[in-house]
């Protein structure tokens, strides 16, 4: 299989994946208006984890590369 292939496979999978989670109500809510929203979504989830790690990426050294 060529990579526009699977490109193509990846999106129908993420797309179906996601519509299936949001029919089941499974789907998590990405956009928050503000502070207090947040809050009021996350009150009665349990411990809510943030994944903050930043991974470093080597460049090139040379800006016309």
């Amino acid at each position: 299989m060529d990579g526009s292939t699977a490109k193509r496979n990846q999106d129908i999978g993420l797309a179906l994946m996601k519509t299936a989670l949001s029919q089941s109500g499974h789907l998590p809510k990405t956009h928050f208006d503000n502070a207090e929203s947040f809050k009021a979504y996350f009150q009665d989830k349990g411990p809510l984890l943030i994944d903050a790690t930043e991974q470093r990426t080597q460049r090139p050294a040379d800006p016309n590369y």
